[in-house]
């Protein structure tokens, strides 16, 4: 099963706008990585527009279906049972991308951005943590910062980066220092941040099982490359818990006790270099980009 290869569909829905549709085809004309097939489904009540979009429809290469015409989400139904694709990439016709839509979004890591493992030295404890952070994420921060609190009462020196993250109040005037960035879309920041920490940090909320018994997180695939540990924070049977400890790619806390988590902080610094070599092949064998490329998409000519 795993050899099987990917074939993407595109599925798209339109009615009554020819002219925003041929801008949609020629976005996906343009892409980089071609999908399997496109299939439009129309919806128009117009006839002379209908058969405009059936000449675009022939004119890109895809396939024309006549919608139900009992609404958007009943054609969006209709299209997707048309397609004979391994997997579906639902659109509207007004939709454009960039030439490397399809690109970024077979989310992988590229061989050259794999970094070799690091073995920790010192007493200094880097935290690294970028984007937005949910709700449902606050009591691990709260209970991570109590433990960080702890360890700065010792000898360590623990530093906290977030990356693009809104402000926390609970983070002030804590015995550890915080180090807030601003969000960005440039690989060279996100990798000098990757590179100068000690710690990864994954969250993952305690209350939400309907998301983490299902959702692979995108952040946790970017991390996969980095030199330094992942250090999880949630629920032991979350996907991403799963995908870790199978490999034995990183250290593991499934409580809010600052205790617990001070101890596996430090435990996770002396098992630095293996979790971050475990982690490399899970990289290779799992997320490789050029194998997920050659699955999932057929290459330009």
């Amino acid at each position: 099963m795993a050899n099987t290869p990917s074939k993407i569909s595109i599925a798209i829905v339109t009615r009554n706008r020819p002219n925003s549709l041929r801008r949609t085809s020629n976005s996906l004309q343009e892409q980089s990585f071609k999908p399997y097939e496109i299939v439009f489904s129309d919806d128009s009540t117009d006839q002379v527009k209908q058969r405009m979009r059936k000449e675009v429809t022939l004119e890109y290469g895809g396939r024309y279906i006549k919608g139900p015409s009992r609404g958007l989400y009943a054609n969006r139904n209709s299209v997707a049972r048309a397609c004979s694709g391994t997997h579906i990439r639902t659109m509207d016709d007004d939709h454009e991308f960039t030439s490397d839509h399809f690109k970024i979004v077979s989310d992988g890591i590229e061989k050259d951005e794999i970094c070799s493992p690091r073995t920790h030295l010192g007493k200094s404890l880097i935290i690294f943590f970028g984007g937005m952070l949910h709700l449902n994420y606050y009591p691990l921060f709260e209970s991570l910062a109590s433990a960080l609190d702890q360890l700065a009462d010792g000898s360590w020196k623990p530093i906290v980066c977030l990356r693009g993250t809104q402000r926390l109040p609970f983070l002030e005037g804590r015995r550890f220092e915080l180090h807030r960035l601003s969000a960005t879309l440039s690989n060279e920041d996100l990798l000098y941040d990757l590179e100068k920490a000690d710690i990864l940090y994954r969250p993952i909320g305690f209350s939400m099982p309907h998301f983490y018994r299902h959702s692979l997180s995108t952040k946790v695939v970017g991390y996969l490359a980095a030199p330094e540990v992942i250090f999880y924070h949630g629920p032991i049977d979350s996907v991403v818990a799963g995908l870790l400890q199978k490999a034995n790619a990183a250290a593991f806390c499934a409580t809010l006790a600052p205790n617990k988590i001070a101890e596996v902080s430090i435990q996770s610094l002396a098992r630095s270099r293996e979790f971050s070599a475990n982690v490399k092949h899970l990289a290779l064998d799992h997320f490789n980009l050029a194998d997920m490329r050659r699955r999932f998409w057929n290459p330009a000519e």
